[in-house]
């Protein structure tokens, strides 16, 4: 297992890079690694 830490600064879909963040997301776990999210604020 993979532990990945994804870092943006929205948590919603605004716009093309974002639906790849959430999107990236869902294929690492899909897969068995261990994705967290950091939000930038």
């Amino acid at each position: 297992m993979l532990t990945i830490l994804n870092i943006s600064q929205n948590h919603y879909i605004r716009g093309g890079s974002d639906r790849d963040f959430f999107t990236m997301g869902v294929l690492l776990q899909k897969h068995g690694h261990r994705w967290d999210n950091a939000i930038d604020a």
